[in-house]
Protein backbone atom coordinates (compact mmCIF):
# COMPACT_ATOMS: atom_id res chain seq x y z
CA UNK A 1 0.00 0.00 0.00
CA UNK A 2 1.17 3.39 -0.89
CA UNK A 3 0.27 4.30 2.92
CA UNK A 4 3.16 1.82 3.78
CA UNK A 5 5.76 1.68 1.30
CA UNK A 6 7.04 4.32 -0.50
CA UNK A 7 10.55 4.64 -3.19
CA UNK A 8 12.27 7.63 -1.42
CA UNK A 9 15.66 8.54 -0.46
CA UNK A 10 16.75 9.12 3.19
CA UNK A 11 18.28 11.94 5.09
CA UNK A 12 19.72 11.35 8.28
CA UNK A 13 19.85 13.89 11.01
CA UNK A 14 21.32 13.23 14.74
CA UNK A 15 17.12 13.58 15.67
CA UNK A 16 15.06 12.23 13.44
CA UNK A 17 14.92 10.62 9.78
CA UNK A 18 13.29 12.37 7.14
CA UNK A 19 12.02 10.70 4.16
CA UNK A 20 12.12 12.37 1.01
CA UNK A 21 10.83 11.09 -2.44
CA UNK A 22 13.06 12.49 -5.24
CA UNK A 23 11.06 10.81 -7.92
CA UNK A 24 8.36 13.57 -8.23
CA UNK A 25 6.87 15.16 -10.90
CA UNK A 26 6.82 18.42 -11.35
CA UNK A 27 3.26 19.24 -12.14
CA UNK A 28 2.39 16.85 -8.63
CA UNK A 29 -0.17 18.25 -6.88
CA UNK A 30 -0.12 18.32 -3.33
CA UNK A 31 -3.07 17.26 -0.70
CA UNK A 32 -3.16 18.35 2.39
CA UNK A 33 -4.93 15.80 4.45
CA UNK A 34 -6.04 15.02 8.23
CA UNK A 35 -8.57 12.51 9.33
CA UNK A 36 -10.52 12.17 12.79
CA UNK A 37 -11.32 9.27 14.94
CA UNK A 38 -12.61 8.37 18.39
CA UNK A 39 -9.63 8.24 20.11
CA UNK A 40 -5.79 7.33 19.56
CA UNK A 41 -6.84 3.55 19.00
CA UNK A 42 -8.58 4.91 16.21
CA UNK A 43 -11.40 2.25 16.25
CA UNK A 44 -13.70 4.21 14.25
CA UNK A 45 -12.95 6.66 11.86
CA UNK A 46 -15.32 9.73 11.59
CA UNK A 47 -14.05 12.75 9.14
CA UNK A 48 -11.76 12.62 6.21
CA UNK A 49 -10.77 16.28 4.91
CA UNK A 50 -8.34 17.34 2.51
CA UNK A 51 -7.74 20.49 0.63
CA UNK A 52 -5.56 20.66 -2.52
CA UNK A 53 -2.64 23.49 -3.04
CA UNK A 54 -4.67 24.92 -5.45
CA UNK A 55 -7.83 24.79 -2.55
CA UNK A 56 -10.41 22.42 -3.71
CA UNK A 57 -11.67 20.98 -0.78
CA UNK A 58 -12.92 17.26 -0.06
CA UNK A 59 -14.93 17.17 3.55
CA UNK A 60 -16.57 14.27 4.41
CA UNK A 61 -18.31 12.72 8.18
CA UNK A 62 -18.62 9.10 8.75
CA UNK A 63 -21.63 7.72 10.62
CA UNK A 64 -19.72 5.09 13.52
CA UNK A 65 -23.45 3.70 14.20
CA UNK A 66 -22.18 2.92 17.74
CA UNK A 67 -21.90 5.49 20.96
CA UNK A 68 -18.51 7.12 21.15
CA UNK A 69 -16.44 7.27 24.12
CA UNK A 70 -17.04 10.44 26.35
CA UNK A 71 -13.39 11.46 26.19
CA UNK A 72 -13.89 11.57 22.24
CA UNK A 73 -16.71 14.29 22.56
CA UNK A 74 -14.72 16.19 25.45
CA UNK A 75 -11.74 16.14 23.23
CA UNK A 76 -13.15 16.75 19.76
CA UNK A 77 -16.63 17.39 19.95
CA UNK A 78 -18.20 14.16 18.51
CA UNK A 79 -21.16 12.84 20.02
CA UNK A 80 -23.35 9.63 18.74
CA UNK A 81 -27.36 9.94 19.83
CA UNK A 82 -30.52 9.30 18.81
CA UNK A 83 -28.75 7.24 15.43
CA UNK A 84 -26.85 10.48 14.54
CA UNK A 85 -23.49 12.31 14.42
CA UNK A 86 -23.15 15.69 16.06
CA UNK A 87 -20.25 17.70 16.73
CA UNK A 88 -20.49 20.93 19.05
CA UNK A 89 -24.68 20.59 19.13
CA UNK A 90 -24.80 20.31 15.48
CA UNK A 91 -25.86 17.31 13.27
CA UNK A 92 -23.76 16.42 11.07
CA UNK A 93 -24.50 14.51 7.32
CA UNK A 94 -22.48 11.78 7.63
CA UNK A 95 -22.43 8.36 5.53
CA UNK A 96 -21.39 4.91 5.83
CA UNK A 97 -17.52 4.30 6.45
CA UNK A 98 -17.17 1.94 3.39
CA UNK A 99 -18.56 5.21 1.15
CA UNK A 100 -16.64 7.72 2.91
CA UNK A 101 -13.20 5.82 1.66
CA UNK A 102 -14.44 5.43 -1.75
CA UNK A 103 -15.71 8.82 -1.90
CA UNK A 104 -12.13 10.04 -0.79
CA UNK A 105 -10.73 8.02 -3.31
CA UNK A 106 -12.15 8.98 -6.48
CA UNK A 107 -11.62 12.68 -5.30
CA UNK A 108 -8.40 12.32 -5.82
CA UNK A 109 -8.74 9.85 -9.12
CA UNK A 110 -10.63 13.37 -10.87
CA UNK A 111 -7.26 14.64 -11.07
CA UNK A 112 -5.39 13.87 -13.59
CA UNK A 113 -1.80 14.34 -12.74
CA UNK A 114 0.65 12.29 -9.28
CA UNK A 115 -0.70 13.09 -6.22
CA UNK A 116 1.30 13.53 -2.91
CA UNK A 117 -0.99 13.34 0.32
CA UNK A 118 0.47 15.73 3.25
CA UNK A 119 -0.03 14.94 6.73
CA UNK A 120 0.57 16.47 9.76
CA UNK A 121 2.26 13.27 11.73
CA UNK A 122 0.65 11.39 9.37
CA UNK A 123 3.79 8.63 9.53
CA UNK A 124 2.69 7.91 12.95
CA UNK A 125 -1.19 7.90 12.73
CA UNK A 126 -3.14 8.88 10.35
CA UNK A 127 -1.05 6.93 7.11
CA UNK A 128 -1.64 3.74 9.62
CA UNK A 129 -4.99 3.99 10.14
CA UNK A 130 -6.47 4.61 6.53
CA UNK A 131 -4.26 1.66 5.54
CA UNK A 132 -5.72 -0.37 8.11
CA UNK A 133 -9.56 1.20 6.85
CA UNK A 134 -9.08 0.97 3.30
CA UNK A 135 -7.66 -2.66 3.48
CA UNK A 136 -10.51 -3.85 5.83
CA UNK A 137 -13.45 -2.54 2.91
CA UNK A 138 -11.46 -3.43 -0.21
CA UNK A 139 -10.84 -0.09 -1.24
CA UNK A 140 -8.59 0.45 -4.46
CA UNK A 141 -5.81 3.14 -3.75
CA UNK A 142 -6.08 5.44 -7.00
CA UNK A 143 -3.43 5.11 -9.29
CA UNK A 144 -2.27 8.72 -9.08
CA UNK A 145 -1.64 8.73 -5.54
CA UNK A 146 2.33 8.66 -5.68
CA UNK A 147 3.54 9.24 -2.13
CA UNK A 148 2.68 10.32 1.25
CA UNK A 149 4.40 13.05 3.14
CA UNK A 150 4.51 14.02 6.53
CA UNK A 151 5.32 17.73 7.93
CA UNK A 152 6.15 16.45 11.42
CA UNK A 153 9.63 15.13 10.71
CA UNK A 154 10.38 18.58 9.01
CA UNK A 155 9.11 20.79 11.78
CA UNK A 156 11.14 19.26 14.16
CA UNK A 157 14.70 19.39 12.47
CA UNK A 158 13.80 22.96 12.02
CA UNK A 159 12.15 24.13 14.93
CA UNK A 160 13.61 24.04 17.88
CA UNK A 161 12.64 23.97 21.67
CA UNK A 162 13.49 27.60 22.01
CA UNK A 163 11.46 28.17 18.88
CA UNK A 164 8.14 26.73 20.01
CA UNK A 165 6.81 24.65 23.12
CA UNK A 166 6.06 21.49 21.06
CA UNK A 167 5.43 20.49 16.91
CA UNK A 168 1.09 20.81 17.48
CA UNK A 169 -0.69 21.71 14.59
CA UNK A 170 -2.08 24.52 17.04
CA UNK A 171 1.66 25.48 18.07
CA UNK A 172 2.46 26.15 15.06
CA UNK A 173 -0.47 27.66 13.30
CA UNK A 174 0.37 30.01 16.39
CA UNK A 175 4.08 30.39 15.62
CA UNK A 176 3.59 31.78 11.88
CA UNK A 177 0.12 33.25 12.66
CA UNK A 178 -1.63 31.30 10.15
CA UNK A 179 -5.37 31.35 10.88
CA UNK A 180 -6.53 27.90 12.64
CA UNK A 181 -10.21 27.74 13.06
CA UNK A 182 -11.08 24.57 14.83
CA UNK A 183 -8.88 22.02 16.46
CA UNK A 184 -9.47 18.35 15.63
CA UNK A 185 -11.80 19.32 13.08
CA UNK A 186 -9.97 17.62 9.59
CA UNK A 187 -10.99 20.33 7.67
CA UNK A 188 -9.34 23.35 10.00
CA UNK A 189 -6.75 20.74 10.07
CA UNK A 190 -5.94 20.41 6.46
CA UNK A 191 -6.46 24.05 5.92
CA UNK A 192 -3.69 24.95 8.30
Amino acid sequence: SIFTSCSMAEIEDTETRIKIDTNLPPNALYIFTDIETESLKARTLLQIAAVTSEGEQFNTFIDPKCDLPESCTEFSGFIYQFNALYRDGERLHSIPIKQALQNFMNFLSKFNRPIVLVFHNGFTFDCEVLARFFTLFDIQISPNLRTVADTLPYVRIHLKANDVENHKLTTLAKHFDIFYEHAHDALSDSST
